[in-house]
C-alpha cells in the first residue's frame, strides 16, 4: 500500500441569501482554502487556512468582512460512509475562541486516491 501527501488549495465564489431581518438580503461572498493532508486506506488527515470575505459589504473595511480560521480534521475513509472531525480556530477577533464538530460524508462510486497493490 502507497501512502499519499496532497497539497491542495481551493477558490469559491458563494451567494448567500437571508431570510430573516436583515438590511441586504443578498451578499457575495470569496472563500479561498489551503490545506496539506496525507492520506491512507484507513484516515485522511489534514490541516491548513480557510477565508471568507464579504465581496458585497463596501462600507465596512476588509478586516470586518473577513473570517480566517486555521483548521484540521481527520476523517476515517475505509468505506464509502466517511465520518470525520474537524476543529477550526478563529485568526480574527470573533465570538468564539475554537469550535469542533462532526462530519458525515457519503461517497457514490468511490474511487480512492491510494493506489492498492
Amino acid at each position: 500500500m502507497e501512502n499519499n501527501f496532497y497539497f491542495r488549495v481551493k477558490p469559491g465564489v458563494k451567494l448567500a441569501l437571508f431570510t430573516g431581518n436583515v438590511d441586504d438580503e443578498l451578499d457575495l461572498l470569496f472563500e479561498g482554502s489551503g490545506l496539506i493532508g496525507y492520506q491512507n486506506e484507513i484516515l485522511d488527515i489534514n490541516t491548513g487556512v480557510t477565508t471568507i470575505n464579504v465581496i458585497t459589504e463596501s462600507d465596512r473595511s476588509f478586516n470586518e468582512r473577513n473570517l480566517s480560521q486555521l483548521f484540521a480534521t481527520v476523517s476515517y475513509t475505509k468505506n464509502n460512509l466517511k465520518p470525520g472531525i474537524i476543529i477550526r480556530i478563529p485568526l480574527d477577533d470573533f465570538i468564539f475562541n475554537w469550535t469542533a464538530g462532526f462530519s458525515l460524508a457519503y461517497t457514490f462510486n468511490q474511487t480512492s486516491n491510494v493506489e492498492k497493490n
